[in-house]
């Protein structure tokens, strides 16, 4: 039933005007699956539900060969995702002088110098946000944000056998809030693209008994200084939004081949 509630058929669809994941990467227009539909209880919901409740009874249990069902739509959602996944951008081999390596869900990015060496780790895996969850109702709330990859991810700088570790989150702002915040005397605003949750430094490999302490619970300079630290070896506002746009696009990549895998298995 899940791939039914993340999509309607192409008839439901004409009815109720939702629309797949597709168009929610990059799209200005973004409407709720049909599940979320269902949830509503507003009016737009209720005049979806019939039609998206008749549509789902009809798929499960008009016919017994469900297989064939599932890989004729599995056809159908590959190619519009396939489409979609064209007009994302490439996957690079180098972001900001860091060198990208990709496997399975991860993404580690690496750079050496001779003094040390820096390496970021992610896992693009359940690491969509944004999006509407609402239909929009209204012509001007038809632009909406797409679903962006930002999952946590681990900062670590080695120099010979000693490890600085920083567990870091990208921001959400308030959609209705700037996102800028000032300080008295400053006449431009800065908005941080991330956050530094957590903090740790030890010798060889990482083990569970190394101790570490909350970027909350650190003092207000410290903390701001470490980001100048990263800021000097490229790890900026703007590189972790790129970091994002990146992880976005192997995300994408990845849920296409998760389809592929999928209509593979049940041919």
């Amino acid at each position: 039933m899940s791939g039914i509630a993340r999509n309607l058929t192409a008839s439901a669809a004409k009815w109720t005007g939702v629309v797949g994941r597709n168009f929610l990467y990059g799209s200005k227009q973004s409407y709720s699956t049909c599940w979320n539909c269902l949830k509503l209880g507003n009016a737009s919901a209720k005049f979806i539900a019939p039609a998206a409740n008749a549509q789902i009874k009809f798929n499960l249990y008009s016919t017994q060969n469900h297989s064939s069902q599932l890989i004729k739509y599995l056809d159908d959602e590959i190619a519009a995702e396939q489409q979609s996944l064209g007009k994302s951008k490439s996957i690079p081999s180098k972001l900001g002088g860091f060198e990208v390596h990709l496997n399975g869900s991860e993404v580690n990015l690496i750079k050496e110098t001779p003094t040390e060496t820096i390496e970021i780790n992610a896992n693009v895996s359940l690491s969509l946000k944004g999006g509407s969850e609402y239909p929009p109702e209204e012509e001007e709330d038809a632009d909406q944000p797409g679903l962006t990859s930002m999952p946590p991810f681990q900062i670590e700088i080695k120099r010979g056998d000693t490890v600085l570790r920083l567990q870091c989150s990208y921001t959400e702002p308030d959609p209705e809030d700037e996102g800028f915040s000032k300080t008295d005397g400053e006449d431009s605003a800065r908005q941080d693209a991330f956050l530094i949750d957590e903090i740790s430094i030890y010798k060889g490999d990482w083990e569970d008994t190394n101790y570490s302490v909350e970027g909350t619970i650190l003092d207000e300079g410290v903390y701001e200084m470490l980001y100048g630290v990263l800021e000097e070896k490229g790890i900026t506002n703007e590189f972790v939004t790129e970091m994002s746009e990146l992880f976005t696009s192997y995300e994408h990549a990845s849920y296409v081949g998760l389809l592929r895998d999928l209509k593979k298995f049940v041919s």
